[in-house]
């Protein structure tokens, strides 16, 4: 199973104000658009689960608005986060997780997952 965050998208949200969407695939095909706050959310509940010891680094939040080569610099951390997190994946746990932020935000979701990670493995 392979994640990875190739290209991200401006986005508006509800009230017109812009957003950065990481588009997520897995295995080379589109499954999400989430923003940097939704995964950090994910973050923590994997060190909840895990610990703070076993969870790699996450890519550190900014104050101020991102300039673009800052938003590809993140992208770049997010994939490799991703990808450092293999175990999660494993366990479900990352898919799980993306679901349920699809269900309590504004994350657009472009398929249901219809398996779980372990079952993949």
């Amino acid at each position: 199973m392979h994640f990875s965050i190739p290209d991200t998208e401006v986005r508006s949200g509800e009230n017109g104000s812009t957003y950065v969407a990481y588009n997520i695939h897995v295995n080379g095909v589109l499954h999400c658009r989430v923003r940097y706050s939704q995964l950090l959310g994910l973050h923590e509940q994997i060190k909840k689960e895990y610990g703070s010891n076993v969870v790699p680094a996450f890519p550190p939040k900014k104050i101020f608005t991102l300039t673009p080569a800052e938003v590809e610099q993140r992208r770049e951390q997010l994939e490799k986060y991703m990808q450092a997190s293999k175990l999660f994946m494993q366990n479900g746990l990352f898919t799980d997780g993306l679901y349920c932020i699809s269900l309590h935000s504004d994350a657009e979701w472009l398929f249901k997952p219809v398996f779980k990670l372990d079952s993949v493995f």
